[in-house]
């Protein structure tokens, strides 16, 4: 299947942004960057690596807010989530938050 026939079958029209976040589970809180985000899920980039649960995950963002999010498909260190409910969308969804500091230790 290519990516347009996957463009086709979302719904919702996806965003570009840089949002810092974090995936909470089971009290682990693994930070990672929503790549893009639509009103009814988000690709995120993990910011260590790190394999997902299958099942729902809340998905924290501090422009965005905290929701629940299943786990679609994760590949390395990107993974898809789909939204237990459709989120709106604040102007927020298109902005870049500045870049996470890295540790040189």
């Amino acid at each position: 299947m290519s990516s347009q026939d996957h463009a086709e079958r979302r719904r919702n029209r996806r965003r570009q942004t840089s949002l810092l976040a974090t995936v909470n589970y089971q009290r682990v809180l693994l930070p990672c960057i929503i790549v893009d985000v639509s009103r009814g899920g988000a690709r995120v980039k993990l910011l260590e690596a790190g394999a997902l649960p299958r099942g729902t995950v809340v998905l924290e963002c501090a422009r965005l807010g905290k929701f629940a999010a299943e786990l679609v498909w994760q590949r390395g260190l990107f993974a898809g989530f789909r939204f237990a409910e459709t989120l709106p969308l604040p102007d927020q969804a298109k902005r870049s938050d500045p870049a996470p500091q890295t540790n040189p230790h």
